[in-house]
């Protein structure tokens, strides 16, 4: 099982990792470690939030919020805020909401108070103490 990290790192090209973890450097040559794993934990803790759930480093669910996470964190960190850093976190969002509806503590559960009888509306279907009883009220 590969971290979130190295998820992240797998999907995307070493220039691109580049770029997003030097915004400020016009000719950035190394991935700035830190911001990564800065980034790294604030997609864990976003995906925590966003999900209710922990991220589980073995389900491909996971593993693609988690990534779209770290990515538009680290556009955020570069004060990207053009249209493409706003369509990532909002994928990165609507991802992390399909994922809540279908995991454990977002799921919708069932929760009624009522008390169900099969009698309950229908006093006329209880059964007689005696046969023949005529419980209508009538003569």
């Amino acid at each position: 099982m590969a971290t979130l990290k190295e998820e992240f790192l797998l999907r995307y090209s070493e220039a691109r990792v580049i770029q997003l973890t030097n915004p400020d450097l016009r000719a950035p040559q190394a991935i700035d470690t830190v911001r990564l794993d800065s980034a790294v934990a604030d997609a864990n803790g976003d995906f925590e939030t966003m999900v209710q759930a922990a991220y589980a480093e073995d389900d491909s669910q996971h593993i693609r919020v988690g990534v779209l996470l770290v990515e538009s964190i680290l556009m955020e960190y570069g004060s990207a805020t053009g249209s493409a850093a706003q369509a990532i976190r909002a994928k990165a969002t609507d991802e992390a909401a399909k994922l809540r509806v279908v995991t454990g503590r977002g799921r919708p559960a069932v929760q009624t108070t009522a008390i169900l009888s099969p009698y309950g509306s229908f006093p006329d279907m209880l059964p007689s103490p005696r046969l023949g009883e005529d419980r209508s009220g009538g003569a």
